[in-house]
């Protein structure tokens, strides 16, 4: 099944953004994306924001985990979904029909956006390794980024670590997160600054990369100092049995 997405240029942005609420979903860049070599990574990163909002289909994350505690998930699958689709289509080029010189720039513009994951990670360890879903909308900058570039940045090592590819990890990932229904949108509790919540937003990002890679990563993250429950994870991991 397609799943089409419509580019659109607006010159007086500066950057990218999703617009994943539309019909047909889309996404708009300033003139800079257009421009000399085309901003490949960051398009896909967009694409992939309108992917993981629109799903699942019959309850979308989308405008239910809006707002100070969206980072967590949508920006950690964002960046998630960019590495592994540029992964996949720089390594089976052929199969998709991509020209020498655009697998290149695909492989350039993913070596560049990897070296900002990883710093991003860096950074992480090195004030603390302060983990927070919640980012306060009265400070400039966003405290959230620690947790969901070490997210994503977690993903792409055990996925290099495993040496299978990213495509499989990231379905299995995905399987997981599409069981979010209204239980798990109210533990979510998305408008909320609670350690509760926080937790939960934690926890169930773990357990989709535990399911990814089918190992039990709690540990690795609690020493990330990620607040991980126990019981929330037994439960999210157990859903998939059902």
């Amino acid at each position: 099944r397609k799943f089409r997405q419509v580019v659109l240029r607006n010159p007086k942005a500066g950057g990218m953004c999703s617009l994943w609420f539309t019909k047909p979903v889309s996404l708009a860049s300033g003139n800079y994306g257009f421009q000399g070599t085309i901003q490949w990574s960051s398009f896909i990163h967009e694409m992939g924001h309108n992917y993981t909002l629109n799903t699942p289909a019959g309850y979308y994350y989308g405008g239910k985990t809006d707002g100070s505690a969206n980072a967590v998930f949508s920006e950690s699958m964002a960046q998630i979904f960019q590495h592994a689709s540029i992964y996949e289509m720089v390594n089976n080029a052929d199969k998709y029909g991509l020209k020498k010189d655009i697998t290149f720039e695909l492989a350039q513009s993913a070596a560049s956006s990897i070296k900002i994951l990883r710093k991003g990670y860096s950074n992480y360890l090195k004030h603390g390794k302060k983990f927070t879903s919640w980012n306060n909308p009265r400070t400039p900058q966003d405290e959230t980024a620690g947790a969901f570039m070490t997210i994503a940045y977690k993903f792409c090592e055990h996925a290099e670590r495993q040496g299978k590819g990213y495509r499989i990890p990231l379905k299995r990932m995905m399987r997981l997160l599409q069981t979010f229904d209204k239980s798990l949108r109210r533990k979510y509790n998305q408008r909320n600054n609670t350690s509760q919540a926080n937790s939960f937003r934690a926890t169930l990002m773990v357990s989709a990369l535990s399911y990814a890679f089918s190992t039990d990563l709690r540990k690795e993250f609690k020493k990330l100092n990620f607040p991980i429950n126990n019981k929330t994870y037994r439960k999210l991991i157990s859903r998939l049995s059902h």
